[in-house]
Parts: structure tokens; C-alpha cells; sequence
């Protein structure tokens, strides 16, 4: 099985109906698979991509009823960055009984919401006083651009203060994963999917990396050996 049928299985048996909405910051890379894992009227919101001129697969977009939004987040207005943030504060002290929720941001950039994490931590940890409350999907927080990523811009993106913050709170409701390759990132992505009332912080970068494991060596390095994880 190649690498991109491992990838794109794993994420079927995470998500077997398909997805809902995907936030994209390698358009032209992955628009194929993003086709391929979005259910009928699903959508896509970009903001970055690897080719400026990308090919699209129309005719299968068509055939979903898929939207594309394009996005410049250089150019949102603070009212509505200010309302977004609100939101997401809103939504982790009151705390998420849907779905699982993933919040992907660069490393630098996820201090910005430090305290909203640790309100949400904070929830979690009471809940577990109170026997009439029922397990909820974990917070799923997903860094990239990481502190070891220095190129055109690695002036701002050199700051691991996410991390350190979460590292200052219980093991029992805060853990974090730093997957050494992608498929390695599959398996703690399906590990953390599949757990409650815990805030999972992983942090991978974007860019192409070295492939050290195939998808069972992976999947058995991580079960067995529990690798870092806090």
C-alpha cells in the first residue's frame, strides 16, 4: 500500500462518512485528497497554498456540491478577529459537548488563547467531581510552524509558550505529543480522537519531513512504547 493510501485509509476509519469542512494551508498539495475525504456539500476554507496555480478536480468537486473559500487572514478586520476570539472563549468555558474540536495554529501564534486552554482544563477537571457528568470529546490543539522551523520567518514563529503553559498543568486532564513523522501522527491523532475530557496538545510541523516508520511500525511504536507524551 503506498504512503498516500495508508494516509488517506486512516483517515477514512477516523472519519468512515467522510468530513464535514476543511481548513487548508497547502491548497494546491492536498486539494485532491481533501475532494476525496469531504462528504456530499462539504467545504473547504483556504488560506495558504504550495502552488500559486493550482490544478482543481472539478468535475468531482461539482459532482459533491463542495465550496471553496479563499481566505486572506492578513486582511480580516480586527472587529472580526476580536469576534472569533470571543467565540472560541465562549465555547471552551462553556465547554464542547459535540463533536471532537481541533484548534490548529501556529506554535507562536496559540499564546494568544493560553488562557482559554486553561479555563477549559480547568472545566474539565471539576467535571470529573461530578458523577452525573458525562465524558465529553476531547480538545484536540494542533501547533505548527514549530519553534525549531527557522526560515523566511522563523523571527516570529520561534516560541514554545503554548507548550510551557500546558506543561504546568495536570497530566490527568493536559497531554502533549510531539510525533517524530507523519504516520506516527496518524496513530496519535486516532489515540487522540478517541479519547475524553482530556486537552491532547500535538505539534508537528507542515513542511515535508523525513518518513521514519511505516504506518504499523508507527502505530506499534506508539501504542507500545508510549513515546513522550506528558
Amino acid at each position: 500500500m503506498s504512503l498516500h493510501c495508508q494516509k488517506t485509509w486512516r483517515r477514512r476509519s477516523l472519519a468512515p462518512a467522510g468530513v464535514d469542512h476543511i481548513v487548508e494551508v497547502a491548497f494546491g498539495a492536498n486539494v485532491d485528497t481533501d475532494v476525496e475525504l469531504l462528504k456530499m456539500g462539504g467545504s473547504i476554507a483556504a488560506y495558504a497554498t504550495d502552488n500559486a496555480t493550482p490544478k482543481i478536480p472539478f468535475w468531482q468537486m461539482v459532482f459533491k456540491n463542495i465550496r471553496v473559500f479563499f481566505l486572506g487572514s492578513d486582511d480580516f478586520p480586527t472587529e472580526a478577529k476580536i469576534a472569533a476570539t470571543r467565540d472560541l472563549n465562549d465555547a471552551l468555558q462553556a465547554g464542547f459537548t459535540g463533536r471532537h474540536g481541533i484548534f490548529s495554529s501556529y506554535e507562536a501564534f496559540a499564546q494568544i488563547v493560553d488562557s482559554m486552554a486553561t479555563q477549559h482544563a480547568k472545566w474539565l477537571e471539576q467535571c470529573r467531581e461530578l458523577p452525573w457528568r458525562k465524558p465529553i470529546a476531547s480538545l484536540h490543539v494542533f501547533l505548527t510552524g514549530h519553534a525549531w522551523r527557522n526560515d523566511h520567518n522563523g523571527f516570529s514563529h520561534q516560541t514554545p509558550g503554548f507548550v510551557a503553559n500546558a506543561l504546568a498543568r495536570r497530566s490527568e486532564i493536559i497531554r502533549i505529543y510531539y510525533p517524530p513523522d507523519w504516520n506516527c501522527l496518524l496513530s496519535v491523532m486516532d489515540h487522540c480522537l478517541r479519547s475524553r475530557n482530556y486537552v491532547n496538545v500535538v505539534t508537528c510541523g507542515k513542511p515535508p519531513e523525513l518518513q521514519w516508520l511505516n504506518m504499523d511500525e508507527a502505530v506499534a511504536h506508539c501504542t507500545i512504547h508510549s513515546f513522550f507524551s506528558l
